[in-house]
C-alpha cells in the first residue's frame, strides 16, 4: 500500500481498500508503514500524489502529516502540498 501510494497507483490503492472492507482491517492497512515509518498518506503527500492522498483521507487515513523521517525542507514542502491537495 505504501509503495502504491508513493507511485500514485490510484487503481491499486482502490483495489486494496475495497479488498479489506471496513473496520480494523482497513485501519491497519491505512496505518501500515514502510521501513522508514511512513504511512501510505505520508508517501502520497511526499510524492505529490493528490488523487491517492484524497482517496486515503476519504477512506479514513489519519491526518498525521508529521513526516518525521523526511528532511526538513522536504517535510515542509510535503506538508504544504498535502494541505493544498486535501482542500
Amino acid at each position: 500500500m505504501v509503495l502504491a501510494s508513493a507511485r500514485g497507483h490510484v487503481d491499486v490503492v482502490q483495489v486494496l481498500l475495497d479488498h479489506v472492507g471496513e473496520g480494523p482491517p482497513l485501519e491497519r492497512l491505512l496505518a501500515a508503514t514502510d521501513s522508514r515509518h511512513r504511512t501510505p498518506l505520508h508517501t502520497a503527500c511526499a510524492n505529490s500524489r493528490a488523487h491517492v492522498a484524497k482517496l486515503l483521507v476519504h477512506a479514513g487515513a489519519v491526518l498525521d502529516l508529521s513526516l518525521i523521517h523526511i528532511s526538513e525542507p522536504t517535510r515542509q514542502e510535503a506538508i504544504s502540498y498535502a494541505v493544498f491537495c486535501l482542500k
